[in-house]
């Protein structure tokens, strides 16, 4: 199971580091796709002010081939947020299983080479925001680790560690991912 997930462990740490100052405000709800996100991004975001703002949307928006639809939708949350918001800084994620859903749930992908985190990393850069790529960094630690064991033996390190299935990311996961927006916030300089 998971502890908690990786918004709380960094508002948490975040918190402790500011002494007090931070207030944490959830605005997720599971599943939930740009085009959705996009018609409460006013009222559930923008509208609380806040210092700093993570989307993580690849995975959802990855679901049945649909990453290259839902690009502009959102390049469009992207823009509202950093236009309406007075120093905001957003970060933009790219989850454990953004490629896994990308194009594997739906055979018909029109674009199966292309996922969602890497159009949303095409949008990040073009706004000038920082981009996590989990995805990628949990696959090189599970490469380099696996690729260092003996042909037979049990790898040191796997999917299962980091990832539940496609779409949930373990209490290892949520660390790792926590720890690599702690390391983000401690190298703005």
């Amino acid at each position: 199971g998971v502890d908690s997930g990786y918004a709380d462990r960094f508002t948490s740490w975040l918190d402790a580091e500011a002494k007090g100052y931070v207030t944490s405000y959830e605005a997720s709800f599971p599943g939930i796709v740009s085009e959705d996100a996009v018609y409460r991004v006013k009222h559930d975001v923008i509208d609380q002010n806040p210092d700093i703002v993570v989307l993580d949307l690849a995975v959802q928006d990855g679901f049945g081939g649909s990453a290259k639809n839902r690009a502009p939708v959102f390049e469009n949350i992207v823009r509202k947020i950093l236009a309406e918001t007075k120093n905001t800084a957003v970060v933009v994620i790219s989850s454990a299983a953004a490629e896994i859903n990308s194009y594997r749930q739906n055979a018909n992908n029109p674009d199966p080479m292309i996922t969602a985190g890497e159009y949303h990393q095409a949008i990040a850069e073009y706004y000038g925001v920082p981009f996590i790529d989990f995805h990628n960094a949990t696959w090189d630690i599970v490469g380099l680790l696996v690729d260092k064991k003996p042909y037979g033996q049990i790898p040191v390190c796997n999917w299962s560690i980091f990832g539940q299935d496609n779409t949930k990311i373990t209490d290892v996961g949520h660390k790792n991912l926590s720890e690599m927006l702690k390391a983000l916030v401690l190298n703005v300089k």
